[in-house]
């Protein structure tokens, strides 16, 4: 019988381990920032989604800050994409592959 409780009691403890589900953000972004990226693909991206309030050269609107001269790190271009920041809206329905294109490009603004 005591057995039979501490191989229960065994099964148990396996099934309180952490949930695999989705990766945590932080998770996301560093695999985002490993991808090879490609600025002129994410140019397209950029056009199609982000120049409506940051402007066709990144220099901002009434409605986007400019990203030129603005200083920030690929990761805090990636995590602001995938989470959003003061008005702008989280973009984490992007592929992956997409948000390391333009944050690749948005780089090019800050050179």
């Amino acid at each position: 019988m005591k057995y039979l409780v501490a191989l229960l009691m065994g099964f148990m403890f396996v099934g309180c381990g952490e949930d695999e589900g989705e990766p945590a953000e932080g998770d996301r972004s560093e695999q985002i920032a490993a991808l090879s990226a490609d600025a002129t693909a994410g140019e397209a991206t950029y056009t199609q989604v982000c120049a409506v309030c940051h402007g066709p050269d990144g220099t901002g609107t009434a409605t986007g800050n400019s990203l030129v001269e603005s200083n920030f790190t690929k990761s805090m271009i990636i995590d602001i994409i995938i989470e959003g920041q003061g008005d702008m809206a989280s973009y984490a329905s992007l592929p992956d592959q997409d948000i390391a294109n333009v944050t690749a490009y948005v780089m090019l603004f800050q050179e």
